[in-house]
């Protein structure tokens, strides 16, 4: 009696988990078909946020990997004749009297003009990657040619404008490139009151220029995530890409949907950020100011980029205006 009684439990527990597996699976079923039904409406909402990104991210500059080939090769022969070492003396000194910096060897002297000319040219990427550090390779050449004594309103108006480009047209590194020669160019500026005029005649930056150049980069990262299919990557529906491309365009939305309300205060972006997380532009960063204190152990993120830049249009306005 008690045998049978127990083999009857036992059904009966089977028969439970048997019911509970097939709710389970009916549950994941009916779930999963429903995921599927309402995905039509998500991708559609996505591609409309995106469409929004693009837009914001423009101009999207072609990826043309011969553009700076010669502008490389001066580069390489400029660093040979060491450039690094000179632009180095000028590094975070602040307003600096171009007689300071002494004769410059002939031969470098006249590679570096010859860099200037590739640079007015607009041979070379706003992405330029240049080898190891990328960008980070023209900001000697640049500080340089800044403060050499035959440096000349002429020449630092060009050299501005380059610098500007890259701020309007690049990726968050080539911003940060550009912002860093604003920079020094700024100080060369305020160290010669005859060449005020240049940043009159030049646009000035605007706060705006920041969240389009993260909008541009986050539309990059799209594309390496599926690099075959290029810049037709930017106007594919959400629908026809594999699911880890569609993750990275969703997160880039994201990004951007954080930070939209703020694009016009740069400033307060530190308001809206959770935890700065690390990766290639904090290092490129790190690498562009070693000697400052946001370098040692910070890791920066949109916040501080955004706090800096204001304080560099501020500055620029008030150049202008005490001219």
């Amino acid at each position: 009696m008690e045998q049978s009684e127990s083999r009857t439990s036992k059904r009966r527990v089977w028969r439970a988990y048997g019911v509970a597996f097939a709710v389970l699976v009916l549950g994941f079923v009916g779930g999963f078909a429903a995921w599927r039904i309402g995905a039509p409406a998500r991708w559609a909402e996505l591609d409309r946020e995106w469409a929004l990104v693009v837009a914001g991210a423009h101009p999207l500059c072609p990826d043309d990997p011969g553009v700076e080939t010669e502008l490389v090769r001066l580069l390489e022969r400029a660093e040979e004749l060491g450039m690094t070492d000179w632009g180095e003396r000028l590094e975070g000194s602040g307003r600096v009297d171009y007689h300071d910096l002494g004769p410059l060897p002939a031969d470098l002297l006249d590679v570096l003009e010859r860099i200037e000319v590739e640079l007015d040219a607009g041979r070379v990427r706003t992405d330029f990657p240049g080898g190891e550090h990328g960008s980070y390779r023209l900001i000697p050449s640049i500080r340089l040619l800044a403060n050499l004594e035959t440096s000349d309103g002429a020449r630092i108006g060009r050299l501005l404008r380059c610098a500007r480009r890259f701020q309007r047209e690049g990726s968050l590194l080539a911003f940060l490139l550009g912002e860093s020669c604003t920079r020094d160019l700024l100080d060369r500026i305020e160290g010669d009151p005859n060449l005020l005029q240049v940043l009159i005649a030049i646009d000035p930056p605007r706060p705006e220029e920041l969240y389009a150049a993260m909008l541009r980069d986050g539309v990059l990262v799209t594309t390496r995530a599926d690099p075959e299919l290029g810049g037709a990557h930017w106007g594919r529906p959400s629908a026809e890409l594999d699911g880890a491309a569609r993750s990275v365009r969703r997160q880039v939305v994201a990004e951007a949907q954080r930070y939209r309300a703020l694009a016009a205060s740069p400033a307060r972006f530190r308001s809206v950020e959770t935890q700065a997380k690390p990766g290639a532009v904090a290092r490129f960063f790190a690498d562009l100011f070693p000697g400052s204190a946001s370098s040692q152990g910070f890791d920066p993120s949109m916040g501080y980029y955004g706090t800096a830049f204001a304080e560099s249009i501020e500055r620029w306005q008030r150049l202008v205006e005490g001219g």
